[in-house]
């Protein structure tokens, strides 16, 4: 039956069986392969994932404040236009660059661990 099959990283895997506990996330719950194996999934998938959605909330909010108060500055002062922008934009950079290193600390833990 399709039914009795499960797709886990493109490799088909068996449905747990009723006698086991209930599990809403199955690709973190033991799975029986097709061989009759048990796999266990490890986490680095999901803290690869926290890694980096943790990891851009900060830069995404700051950039977000950064550029409403930058147009605040330009609305009340329109002359300093150059020095606002410039500033701006190297502060963006740098709450960029934190969502960069989130980024590198996700692949870290997704090929090393």
């Amino acid at each position: 039956a399709l039914g009795a099959f499960i797709y886990l990283g493109g490799v088909p895997v068996k449905r747990p069986e009723s006698s086991g506990p209930w599990c809403p996330w199955t690709s973190l719950c033991p799975q029986e392969n097709l061989a009759g194996e048990v796999n266990e999934m490890d986490l680095t998938t999901l803290a690869a994932g926290l890694a980096i959605g943790l990891g851009a909330i900060g830069p995404g909010l700051g950039i977000g404040i950064l550029a409403g108060k930058a147009l605040e500055a330009l609305g009340r002062n329109p002359e300093a236009q150059g020095p606002i922008q410039q500033n701006m934009i190297l502060a963006i950079a740098f709450a960029e660059a934190i969502a960069i290193y989130a980024l590198v600390v996700a692949i870290i833990i997704i090929f090393v661990a």
